[in-house]
């Protein structure tokens, strides 16, 4: 008997062992050539999937980093967040600073891509701190211009352009030409940021002698940058050009969707549909969701309405299925903790927690404008109903869900009138978060397109665009209402515009008003000032 329960134990760690090495083999074919092929990567990845929950710690934990460096390089749905927390945990644990800095990097971005800008800022933070005790010039690079993007999303353009500057450093540093090239498009942007169009266009051209020691990759990116700079500076002749360059060396969806743009504003609507369709081919559902927006612009534009509603369908339809996809992946995160008994009442905390990120978010958004009200009393926008409806949600969701914990606690189950109720309450703040957002991100649209002199045609427009102005320039907007008493929509449009640079004539331009309406606006604004 004890000899067959020997040679048994003997083949299980015969068994187990083989096992092991043929994760560890494949984990190290896919680790060769993650960064020059992230596909095959990905591929050799998927052959093991259970090393998610096999294998041993170590095995866990590289699993998990090269699947989220691999899927996150694919734009493919990444791992849920528990396993990465518990990579970086291991790395921490056994003090392997380098996989540490790398796991910190894959898991922060992902993060932030989902929105969850706090925690990924203080992963990157960590992670340039480790890079930087490592003298780790590459690694440090990666979380440079990373820092440099948030920066940029978030508007802190002297924050972008110090991350971009040192991107830039370490890349001459490295001596790398693609990441030198890459450091000046980061730099010239940063620059366009601060509305600085002499040194924007200066920094982006140094690029120029830099492209004949790149791949056709490389090349096509950095081609596609420079198009997009001079774009911005209304040299779509020259920006045709190297977008066209661009095409040629190494076709991308995003340079077809930036021709399409050109050839829409030149009223080449034939040629921008061609382009915008092979846009519409990126995984990248960021690329996807603003063609289509373009899209729908151009049919307006055409007064096609009926397509302008069928292609504004299949853009909500798209927003709606990354929306899903966001559910499942929290869904995934739910079940994988419940089953390694992290939580113990999941489903609650999951929801106090998502809504109350739900409530700082719109609370950032909204702040500003819910206090400016008060002294500006004629102006009137959704985000102050928006608010109160969240809350009022938020605060029936808890209540309903301590009334349901009791029950749990005395029945030992859920009542399902409750379940419905708390569901149908949580996609009521979706709901109303998702629509305040929009308005914030059309309004920063208007905003931009107003940098460029084009009109703004709507009363909606011009809401969207105050609010937007609330809240990402509050401390003007705050002085507006210390200045001035009981201001209009219209006379707010007018000193944002004002407070771009822009002339009168430009004005007259941006707003469709001829130079009396100008005049009259001054003077309105004159004896609306306060004594």
């Amino acid at each position: 008997m004890n000899v067959r329960v020997t040679v048994f134990l003997m083949l299980v760690v015969l068994v187990v062992g083989c096992r092991q090495r043929t994760f560890d083999c494949t984990l190290a074919e896919a680790d060769a050539v993650m960064e020059h092929n992230a596909d095959s990567a990905y591929t050799l990845l998927q052959q093991i999937p259970d090393a998610a929950t096999s294998g041993n710690e170590a095995t866990r934990a590289f699993y998990a980093l090269l699947t989220n460096q691999a899927a996150y390089k694919l734009y493919k749905p990444v791992l849920p967040d528990s396993l990465m927390q518990a990579a970086v945990s291991y790395y921490r644990q056994t003090n392997n600073l380098p996989l540490l800095c790398h796991a910190i990097y894959y898991r922060a971005m992902p993060l932030y891509e989902q929105d969850r800008h706090d925690q990924a800022l203080q992963l990157l933070k960590e992670g340039e701190q480790i890079a930087t005790e490592l003298n780790d010039l590459l690694q440090l690079s990666k979380y440079y211009e990373s820092l440099c993007m948030v920066n940029d999303r978030s508007r802190n353009n002297d924050l972008m352009l110090k991350y971009a500057t040192q991107f830039l450093d370490n890349a001459f540093q490295l001596g790398d030409t693609v990441l030198i090239a890459r450091g000046y498009c980061h730099v010239s942007t940063a620059n366009a940021r601060m509305n600085q169009p002499g040194e924007t266009r200066e920094i982006i051209l140094k690029t120029l002698p830099l492209l004949n020691s790149m791949d056709s990759i490389a090349k096509a990116y950095i081609l596609t940058n420079i198009a997009c700079t001079l774009h911005d500076d209304g040299d779509n002749e020259q920006a045709k050009y190297y977008l066209e360059l661009s095409l040629g060396s190494h076709p991308r969806p995003n340079t077809y969707a930036e021709l399409g743009n050109i050839y829409a504003e030149e009223g080449n609507d034939a040629e921008a549909m061609k382009c915008w369709q092979k846009a519409l081919s990126s995984e990248n559902p960021k690329i996807v969701v603003n063609t289509l927006n373009s899209i729908v612009k151009q049919y307006k534009r055409q007064h096609d309405y009926e397509n302008a509603l069928t292609i504004a369908e299949r853009l909500s339809n798209l927003k709606d299925s990354i929306h899903d996809s966001s559910e499942q992946a929290k869904v995934a995160e739910i079940q994988h903790r419940y089953d390694r008994q992290v939580v113990e009442n999941r489903l609650y905390k999951t929801l106090a927690w998502s809504l109350s990120g739900a409530v700082v978010v719109l609370i950032f958004l909204t702040i500003a404008v819910y206090y400016h009200r008060r002294v500006v009393k004629t102006f009137s926008n959704k985000l102050d109903e928006s608010m109160q409806a969240l809350m009022e949600t938020q605060r029936q969701i808890v209540l309903l869900e301590s009334e349901r914990q009791k029950q749990i606690e005395q029945q030992g189950k859920a009542n399902e009138k409750h379940n419905r109720r708390i569901e149908a309450l949580k996609k009521k703040a979706e709901d109303i978060t998702r629509e305040a957002t929009e308005r914030i991100g059309h309004g920063r649209d208007v905003y931009k397109a107003a940098l460029k002199n084009n009109p703004i045609r709507l009363r909606e427009d011009e809401d969207c665009l105050i609010e937007y102005f609330s809240v990402m320039h509050h401390k003007t907007y705050s002085l507006w209402g210390q200045n001035y008493s009981q201001l209009s929509s219209r006379l707010i449009t007018f000193l944002i515009l004002q407070d771009m640079g822009k002339t009168d004539a430009d004005i007259e331009h941006i707003l469709s008003i001829e130079y009396s309406s100008v005049r009259s606006i001054k003077s309105r604004l004159k004896a609306k000032e306060s004594k």
